[in-house]
């Protein structure tokens, strides 16, 4: 079975006699899909600055009710991100994020039984 393209899912032709570099993406369309893709997901991570004051958040917070909540939003958060992610993904990524979720979600029910 010949490998899939990262960005679509078909199935890449077979390598040629000569060899050469493995494909990734089966075309220009794909291969452009994947790097918007990359420069969209680059820009909507945090500046150094951002960054900065994102630590320092994390430490000054003292009560561990408050730190207790603040995880469990982010797993939920963090659950819902993989399933949205999943439905944008490649299909090598798309069962994982999937997984991800579903354990998350799991957990959370078992361990901390309220309604949202």
């Amino acid at each position: 079975m010949n490998p899939a393209c990262l960005a679509c899912g078909a199935e890449l032709p077979p390598a040629g006699p000569a060899g050469g570099q493995r494909r990734l993406y089966c075309g220009h369309a794909c291969r452009q899909a994947a790097w918007r893709r990359r420069r969209a997901a680059r820009a909507a991570l945090p500046r150094a600055d951002e960054l900065d004051s994102l630590i320092g958040y994390c430490f000054v917070q003292t009560d561990p009710i408050d730190g207790a909540a603040e995880v469990i939003l982010t797993l939920k958060a963090t659950a819902r991100r993989a399933r949205r992610l999943a439905l944008e993904t490649p299909p090598q990524l798309t069962w994982r994020l999937e997984r991800t979720a579903q354990a998350l979600e799991a957990a959370l029910r078992e361990l901390w039984p309220l309604d949202d």
